[in-house]
């Protein structure tokens, strides 16, 4: 009755009032299985909010370490106001346990040889002699424009220097930017009638832009292009093909570079080589993190079928819609090369020093966490057991994905030595 006798000593503290109420479910909780324990216990001390399948599998187990964890880290922002620390250049690599710090890169440049390391130089002319669009749109890239002057023709030259950018359109909104870049793009617009571009009186937020790209699309497929990141000329190409030649796919994404630097070509930061690790998106994985946050492709057709992007959400709304779309039944395809650089930058929308991605995040995990979380992780060790026909003896820093794995590796050997002794 360890739990008991500490929630009894919170309620009995003035600090701590204001759980009271909350932690009084508590007493209902003994019968839980641990999944479902912690499932609760995420949900009603953290309103707003709730568990990912790696919450579940954590703290399996672990119930009374669990409660402290959370009640210490209420009462201690409640107390002390805290904020969270912004670290601009901490980044961790999507899918992996490693970090990219200023430290990382500038080690890393000094081990390859890049003597060809220097910024690039915009064209004199945003002009591609002879160029003349097939009058089929394939493609349609959305890019959200505010303060982007310095990247712009960068910009307009990657996305122009497309290999299929004939049968493409891009789409340009300019949220009502303060710095002139209209003026940019309409040097480009004379050569590339298919930029499309569209300014708004009015500062509006990235899925606003996004949702105004949607409707002046004309593509089969879409894809947003961030004015700051980069891409490999064929990547418009290999997304493309890959929803051609795969109908059960309606959205796909890729591995990607990171980048300090934003005026490196792509092959010298491909060198560098801070690549994510991305896993096959699975409702466990896609509740953790947004394996399609950069330059995915999808089809126009899924805005038909689940709707626009949300735009309460400031930066994490792909994240929302990618979530949306797989409660919804729709497949998602990794295409295993890395064509995409992002620019770590720290002004960004989703990076910046002022960013509600936290506030974001809470809101998509407390509306998707149930929906999504397989009821069979929250099954009790014994019921799980049962289930796959095994025994409840394996090591508890296991976690049930493991146990599956075992089990599947196991029935692979048994079908592999019946093979062998038929042969």
């Amino acid at each position: 009755m360890r739990i008991g006798a500490l929630i009894r000593g919170i309620q009995s503290s003035a600090r701590g009032a204001g759980l009271s109420s909350a932690l009084r479910l508590w007493s209902d909780f003994y019968t839980l299985s641990d999944g479902e324990f912690v499932l609760n216990a995420m949900e009603v001390l953290f309103p707003g909010g709730a568990a990912t399948p790696m919450d579940v599998e954590r703290w399996r187990g672990r119930r009374l370490r669990l409660i402290r964890k959370i009640v210490s880290a209420r009462l201690g922002k409640r107390l002390r106001n805290r904020k969270a620390i912004f670290v601009p250049y901490h980044i961790r690599i999507m899918g992996t346990e490693r970090f990219l710090t200023p430290a990382a890169w500038e080690n890393r440049i000094a081990q390859v040889d890049l003597a060809e390391l220097r910024p690039r130089v915009p064209r004199s002319r945003p002009v591609r002699d002879g160029f003349k669009h097939s009058g089929n749109y394939l493609v349609s890239a959305i890019a959200s424009l505010y303060k982007g002057r310095r990247f712009i023709e960068t910009f307009l030259d990657n996305i122009t220097s497309q290999t299929i950018f004939d049968r493409c359109e891009l789409i340009i909104i300019d949220a009502n930017s303060p710095e002139r870049e209209g003026e940019i793009i309409a040097e480009y617009r004379k050569s590339y009638p298919n930029i499309v571009y569209k300014r708004v009186n009015s500062r509006i937020g990235v899925y606003d832009a996004w949702n105004a790209g949607i409707e002046l699309a004309r593509g089969k497929y879409l894809t947003n292009a961030n004015v700051d990141d980069m891409r490999r000329c064929d990547s418009f190409e290999l997304q493309a093909r890959a929803l051609d030649r795969n109908s059960s796919a309606d959205v796909v994404y890729q591995d990607f570079f990171y980048t300090f630097d934003p005026s490196l070509t792509f092959n010298q930061v491909a060198r560098l080589g801070f690549k994510s690790e991305l896993p096959i998106i699975t409702a466990h994985n896609l509740l953790t993190f947004n394996s399609p946050h950069n330059a995915p492709m999808w089809r126009r057709s899924l805005h038909n079928e689940v709707g626009l992007f949300d735009t309460s959400f400031e930066s994490a709304g792909d994240w929302e819609f990618w979530l949306r779309c797989l409660s919804e039944g729709k497949g998602f395809l990794k295409v295993n090369s890395a064509h995409v650089v992002y620019y770590l930058n720290p002004e960004g929308v989703s990076s910046g020093p002022d960013s509600k991605s936290f506030e974001d995040t809470r809101r998509i995990l407390h509306q998707y966490s149930r929906r999504l979380i397989s009821r069979r992780l929250l099954l009790s060790r014994e019921a799980f057991a049962k289930l796959l026909g095994t025994e409840p003896r394996w090591d508890r820093r296991m976690s049930y994905y493991d146990v599956v794995q075992d089990q599947l590796k196991n029935i692979g050997g048994r079908y592999k030595s019946k093979r062998l002794q038929v042969d």
